[in-house]
């Protein structure tokens, strides 16, 4: 959830039975706060999909709230 340009990552929702540290859980935020800002995403919700390779996180998709798709 972003309010005036401020990112709060609400929740992490891992894919599969594989699990995530409190390091994964870091990485995990810092990515998506970090793409929000480069997109300047100023108020509202998204949800961001991010894998985690062996070569660091890769962003899959982010949606906006009103179904935006980032470029």
């Amino acid at each position: 959830m972003t309010t005036d340009g401020m990112h709060r990552v609400v929740a992490l929702r891992p894919e599969g039975c594989v699990p995530v540290t409190e390091e994964d859980r870091a990485v995990l935020r810092s990515t998506v706060t970090a793409l929000l800002d480069l997109t300047d995403h100023q108020e509202g919700a998204a949800r961001t999909e991010v894998t985690l390779s062996a070569h660091g996180p890769r962003i899959a998709a982010c949606f906006l709230e009103g179904g935006q798709k980032t470029p």
